[in-house]
């Protein structure tokens, strides 16, 4: 899924210049929006069968699910470059430490038009998907 390779690149563009990359963020909120809406068509098959476990109550959060489902994907493609994996691992955990000052939460808070809180959820679910 060349979305999550593009989610990859954009977050280390980001972590390189945060202070003139912010678009960065906003293209990765963008695919969190409509990553289902893309790809579920093209890669459905895909989806429930590798990420099935995250299916289990039609009261989950699909949002969460569509992030986690990212982080999953992310690690699957750059966990052959142990420098580029280790990279994007410190980006997401040093992200996840600073829940109440989140930099990419705060960004993401004027793309979806909801809270910083909601976004670190968010955050947390693509850290979570990556580590596993």
């Amino acid at each position: 899924m060349h979305t999550t390779r593009f989610s990859n690149i954009k977050l280390i563009a980001w972590d390189d210049r945060p202070e003139v990359r912010r678009e960065d963020i906003i293209d990765i909120s963008d695919i969190l929006r409509h990553f289902f809406n893309i790809h579920f068509n093209i890669h459905d098959k895909v989806i429930w069968e590798e990420h099935n476990d995250l299916f289990i109550d039609e009261d989950d959060n699909l949002p969460q699910i569509v992030a986690r489902v990212i982080g999953r994907e992310m690690s699957r493609i750059i966990r052959r470059n142990e420098r580029i994996f280790n990279r994007i691992k410190t980006i997401l955990i040093g992200e996840e430490g600073n829940n109440v000052n989140s930099s990419i939460a705060a960004i993401m808070v004027n793309y979806f038009n909801n809270n910083q809180e909601e976004n670190m959820q968010l955050q947390n679910a693509i850290k979570l998907g990556f580590l596993e």
